[in-house]
This record gives C-alpha cells, structure tokens and sequence, in this order.
C-alpha cells in the first residue's frame, strides 16, 4: 500500500466516523425517540393534537436527515476525528525495534508541532506545508516499518545455522546493532556460498542506508520547525514556502527510492505497514 492509499484510508475511515458520529449523537436520539412516541401515540388515537401518524414519522425522517447532513458538514468535527485516526494508524507501537519506534514518535511529534504552528495561526500564510507533512510523516512510516520488519524478519537472511541464529540475531534494539550483526555473521560462517554472503551484505547495506536516510529526513524537518519558529520576513512569505515545499519533495523521493529497495527483500505478503 502506497502513501497515497493510507491517507486515502484514513478520509474513508473519517467520514465513516462522522457518519457514525452525526446519527448516534444526542441530538438524534431525540428526534428519533420523539417521532416514535409521537407516531405510536397517533396510531392508537389518544395523542390530543390532530395530527397523522405519518405526519410524525415524516418529522423523524426529515429531522434526522437534516442532522446527518449538517454533521457531515462539520467541519471542525471531521478535523478531529481525522486527527485521531491518522495519529491511530500511524501509531509508533506497531513498531518493535526500540530504536525505530522513537524515531517514529520524534516524526509526530514534528508533524503535530507544525500543525500547531499552522492551525495555531502562528504561519497564516503557509498552510499548504501542512498538507506536505501529511505526507512527508506517512513516508517516513512506511520507511521505518519496512526497515522494523527486515530487521525482525528471519526469512529475509539466507539460511543460516541454529547456533548462528540464536548468537547473532537475538532482537536488537538499534538498526546499527542489527546491521553490524548481519557483518559478523558474513565474516564468521564459512559455509556460505558467494550468493549468500552477496545477500548478507545487500541486506547490511540497505538497512543502513535506509537508517541514514531516516536521520537525515528527521533532521531536515528539524531544520524546517526551526525556520517556521524564526517566522520570515514580510514578502518572502512566497519564496520561504517554494524553498520549504522543494525541500520536502526531496525528502519523498528519497524516502520512496529506500521504500523500494527494502520492499524488495521482504517475503511476498500484504503487510500493515506497507
């Protein structure tokens, strides 16, 4: 699943949500318990009003229609509830290696901030940086969760001894540990043929590349928070924002080229992450 499939999940999943949310709300509890009263009162003819019963279930209907309609509408609702389920699928604890799920929460933490920043009306004239983020942090999900599970992916190795397994690829807590592991054992089991070592080191070096390209993208939007923080002067605005926009498209397209390549040792099979 690419980027643009996971933020199109989540608005699929928001305006369910908002759905749900505008016809379960008190509003259309009431309605609907008053057209029910009402029209089994004008059934059984001891309601004083001269009204038909269809006349209340009309109101039920058109009242509740109306109050879906207008919660569809809600504009800082569907905000909310997409906040909540972005933040929920991109959550760090689906990642298993200490070192990468802190990586994905220092990425949140600078995609809130610049939404704060944005939302807060600290940077009125560059929200459409905020729709980057979106972006960028997805990115950087799929990045750290193709890389957090070749590392916990035995399969992705060739096949190695019991003894080799159990010395060298116990969890490890840091992408540098887990690379510095796979070096080892390229060194110390004999037995491997000129292929399985050339796997070895493919799997060493894309880990590590990947692990640097997520410093650098973490560091870069530092650098970004940092500018947005600082403000800019006025009738820059324009060319602050270009300058900042290039930027993160440089990010996608470096991040995207290491998604592929550590899409390409895990197993064939739909993952979560991917």
């Amino acid at each position: 699943m690419n980027t643009d499939h996971i933020i199109s999940d989540i608005f699929r999943a928001t305006r369910r949500e908002t759905l749900q949310y505008a016809f379960w709300r008190i509003e259309s509890a009431v309605v609907i318990a008053i057209a029910i009263v009402m029209t089994g009162l004008s059934l059984l003819n001891i309601f004083f009003l001269p009204a038909m019963w269809w006349m209340w279930l009309l109101f039920g209907i058109i009242g509740e229609a109306a109050l879906i309609y207008t919660g569809m509408q809600d504009k800082k609702l569907m905000a909310k509830l997409a906040s909540k389920l972005f933040y929920e699928r991109l959550s760090p604890n689906q990642m298993q290696t200490p070192q990468l799920k802190q990586a994905m929460i220092a990425a949140l933490d600078f995609h809130r901030s610049v939404f704060g920043m944005v939302s807060g009306g600290q940077v009125t004239t560059i929200g459409e940086i905020a729709i980057d983020m979106d972006q960028w942090v997805v990115h950087v999900f799929r990045i750290i969760g193709h890389l957090d599970q070749v590392i916990t992916t035995p399969t992705v190795l060739p096949p190695l001894p019991e003894t080799t397994i159990k010395s060298h690829l116990n969890r490890h807590s840091t992408v540098e540990a887990y690379a510095t592991a796979v070096s080892d054992i390229s060194k110390e089991v004999t037995t491997l043929s000129s292929k399985e070592a050339a796997k070895l080191q493919y799997v060493h070096n894309t880990v590590t590349q990947a692990k640097t390209h997520i410093d650098s993208t973490l560091s870069q939007v530092h650098q970004i928070y940092t500018q947005l923080g600082q403000g800019m002067h006025r009738g820059q605005e324009r060319n602050f924002v270009t300058h900042i926009r290039q930027t993160m498209t440089e990010q996608f397209v470096l991040l995207e080229r290491s998604n592929r390549t550590l899409e390409v040792l895990l197993p064939l099979q739909a993952t979560p992450n991917s």
